[in-house]
C-alpha cells in the first residue's frame, strides 16, 4: 500500500515536469526583424516625408512670429491701443503655433499608426505560422523589456526572414 501512494505521489508530481519537458521555446527581436523590411523603410519614407511638411510649416509660423516680435519690440507704435493690438497678435500666433505642434504630433501618430499596423499584422501571422510549422509552444520578443531572463531557446529570427521574404 505505501508502495502505490509512493508511486501515485511520483507520478503526480512527474507529470508536470514531463509536460514543461515537451514544450519548445523560441525567441526573435521583432523590433530587429522589423527594421529590415523592405516595407517599413517604405512606410519610414512617408513619415519621414509628412514630418518634413509640418517642419516646413513650423518654420513659417516661426518666421512669422519673429517678424511681429521684432515689430512690437521696434516700438513704433502711436497709440497704446496699436500696441495692444499687436501684443493680441502675438498671443494669437502663439496659440496658433502651440495647436499647430498638437495636431502635426497627432498626425504623425496617427499616420504611423495607419501605416505600421498591416506591417505588425504580418510579422504576427508569420511568427504564430512559424511557431505552428516548428512546434513551437512560446516564441518571445527577446527586444522587448519585459523579457528579463531567458533560458537556452531557439533563435527563430531567420525563419521568420524567410516566411516574410526578408533578406
Amino acid at each position: 500500500m505505501n508502495f502505490l501512494k509512493t508511486l501515485l505521489v511520483a507520478l503526480i508530481f512527474a507529470l508536470p515536469l514531463s509536460a514543461t519537458a515537451q514544450a519548445k521555446f523560441g525567441h526573435v527581436n521583432v523590433y530587429a526583424l522589423r527594421d529590415v523590411m523592405p516595407s517599413v523603410v517604405t512606410a519610414n519614407k512617408k513619415l519621414d516625408t509628412i514630418a518634413k511638411q509640418y517642419n516646413d510649416q513650423m518654420q513659417e509660423l516661426a518666421k512669422e512670429y519673429e517678424k511681429l516680435v521684432g515689430d512690437y519690440k521696434s516700438g513704433k507704435w502711436t497709440t497704446p491701443e496699436m500696441q495692444n493690438l499687436k501684443l493680441q497678435e502675438i498671443q494669437q500666433l502663439e496659440e496658433r503655433i502651440m495647436a499647430f505642434k498638437e495636431m502635426a504630433n497627432n498626425g504623425i501618430t496617427k499616420k504611423t499608426e495607419e501605416l505600421m499596423a498591416p506591417i505588425n499584422k504580418q510579422i504576427k501571422e508569420a511568427i504564430k505560422a512559424v511557431a505552428k510549422e516548428g512546434g513551437y509552444t512560446y516564441i518571445f520578443d527577446s527586444g522587448s523589456e519585459g523579457l528579463l531572463f531567458a533560458a537556452e531557446s531557439d533563435d527563430v529570427t531567420a525563419l521568420l526572414k524567410k516566411k516574410l521574404g526578408v533578406k
